[in-house]
């Protein structure tokens, strides 16, 4: 269950800006980098959470793997313009747009599980994201944050986490949700796991434009009620700083 509104206000950037906590946290370090897995539970996960970093690696020249759960078509339910076949097939188009800015040359991959209820398929997708890794050596897995507040987000990080208990990749989770519902000095949040990732004027212009793509998310369907942004300019604001932040996930068993 969603447990929170994403439709209420939320917690504003300018208070994030100006929290300690986040300023204090630690770099991001990886190690050896040969390719990367994206997983994304709905198209555009993967912009807004990690595309700064994607397009980091990519540049390098390091392969870029998207595996896309869902299709996205629940994000608008109440619209009066778009069905969810309608949305589905837009936001696949999107996906593939952002992908091919973000990593050229990617593979996107397309699960079609059913959008906000991918908790139901954590098997399917631990074995999509299982094939992805491969023998999984200098693998870097990229997945939401299992403890973002969103059914399909947790999913998508138990399975890419039962993914690394049993091969030895690294694990970065990006939240997504928590900048709207968290405090900004939350005690409980996971501080002593979270790592900052500082972005290149180019790395954030890359984004910025992977974003785009996804315009069924960053901007109205159309001015009818049911049709409104699901990440509106106050919310786009989290996604378009000179960092991102990162949560280094524990092999845990839950």
């Amino acid at each position: 269950m969603v447990t929170f509104s994403a439709r209420a206000p939320g917690t504003p950037e300018t208070a994030w800006a100006a929290s300690m906590k986040l300023r204090a946290l630690p770099a991001l370090q990886l190690g050896d980098i040969e390719s990367v897995v994206v997983i994304s539970a709905h198209p555009d996960d993967e912009a807004l959470g990690a595309g700064g970093l994607i397009a980091r690696l990519a540049s390098e020249g390091i392969p870029v793997t998207f595996i896309v759960a869902t299709n996205g078509e629940a994000s608008h339910p109440d619209s009066p313009t778009h069905s969810a076949i309608e949305l589905r097939r837009r936001r696949r188009a999107e996906m593939s747009a952002a992908a091919a800015v973000m990593a050229p040359g990617s593979s996107v991959t397309f699960l079609s599980l059913p959008d906000g209820r991918l908790g139901e398929y954590i098997t399917e997708l631990h074995d999509a994201i299982r094939d992805g890794v491969g023998d999984g050596a200098n693998v870097l897995i990229l997945s939401p944050w299992k403890e973002d507040r969103h059914p399909d987000h947790r999913a998508a990080a138990l399975a890419a986490r039962k993914v690394a208990r049993h091969v030895s990749v690294t694990l970065l989770e990006y939240p997504i949700w928590f900048w709207h519902w968290a405090d900004a000095n939350e005690v409980t949040a996971p501080w002593p796991l979270m790592r900052r990732h500082e972005l290149s004027e180019a790395d954030l212009r890359i984004k910025s434009e992977a974003l785009e793509q996804h315009r069924s998310q960053v901007a109205p369907l159309s001015s009818q009620p049911g049709d409104e942004a699901v990440v509106d300019p106050a919310s786009l604001r989290y996604f378009l700083r000179d960092f991102e932040v990162y949560v280094v996930a524990r092999r845990d068993r839950e």
